[in-house]
């Protein structure tokens, strides 16, 4: 996989988590505030593939090296994976709040993407890549953070 196929690849993976939090939110229709959170956290995944995509028509297509750009390979497509199988989860047919064991998931998602989006930032030496990266990794500690919220109350 290229450089530029890497940021496709990860633009899509944001574009599944976006799916999963408004999946989620269209489940809590007795709980205006959560539905909100949902949404809100889905159009931060929006905002993260509109930068990846902004910073990925700024790179160099050789900017990684192969097997910096394999290894990543590797991570997103696990991760479109994961996302897919939370999306067919979804979609089968319970009613209702999504039972908690579905919303860790979503939780261990989000640990998945930091720890992706980490690797990019030490394999990376433009500054760039870094700030993207870094800001991205830290969001996602925080969807993480608000996800946990979610389940204890």
């Amino acid at each position: 996989m290229t450089t530029e196929e890497c940021f496709e690849a990860a633009v899509q993976v944001e574009h599944l988590m976006r799916d999963v939090y408004v999946g989620l939110a269209g489940r809590y229709t007795r709980d205006p505030t959560r539905r909100e959170m949902l949404r809100h956290l889905a159009e931060e995944e929006e905002q993260h593939a509109h930068r990846i995509r902004l910073l990925a028509r700024t790179q160099d297509t050789a900017a990684w090296a192969q097997e910096t750009a394999d290894r990543i390979a590797r991570n997103l497509e696990a991760m479109s994976t994961e996302l897919l199988a939370i999306v067919h989860e979804m979609g089968d047919d319970f009613e209702g709040v999504p039972p908690d064991g579905l919303l860790r998931k979503v939780m261990e998602a989000e640990d998945h993407c930091s720890a992706i989006h980490a690797e990019v930032l030490a394999e990376s030496a433009e500054i760039d890549v870094q700030l993207l990266f870094s800001a991205l990794a830290r969001q996602d500690v925080r969807h993480k953070e608000i996800l946990e919220k979610a389940l204890a109350s």
